[in-house]
């Protein structure tokens, strides 16, 4: 896994939570590399939602307090966080989708987070 797909995936992420991704982009800078990872693709999944989802007001404006308290939002804040902590050489990729499951579920402050992923470094 090139650490230069990490950072654009972390960019696109970045991107929707300011509100400036449109589905376009999303879909012409996805790397490919990533369509057949679980946990890829439900980050992919997580920025499309959170595109379509955008709340807004009735004179167009993002509503920026219903986005940043939205489900949307905190999925997206907790995908940068694990890739984050990425390093393509010293994680076990397939336990990332288990990792998120556990991550959402219990709603793991980020210290949490971090423990859990030193768990999964090989060594």
């Amino acid at each position: 896994m090139p650490m230069k797909d990490l950072e654009v995936i972390k960019a696109l992420i970045k991107k929707a939570m300011k509100a400036s991704l449109n589905l376009e982009e999303l879909f012409e800078k996805w790397p490919e590399d990533f369509a057949e990872n679980d946990f890829f693709e439900s980050v992919f999944d997580d920025i499309e939602s959170a595109v379509e989802h955008l709340p807004g007001d009735a004179s167009g404006e993002v509503d920026w307090f219903s986005f940043q308290h939205s489900t949307e939002y905190r999925l997206l804040q907790y995908d940068l966080i694990i890739l984050d902590y990425l390093n393509s050489e010293d994680l076990i990729l397939t336990g990332l989708k288990e990792l998120k499951n556990k991550i959402v579920s219990f709603r793991l402050s980020p210290d949490e987070i971090e423990n859990e992923i030193e768990k999964m470094r090989i060594g």
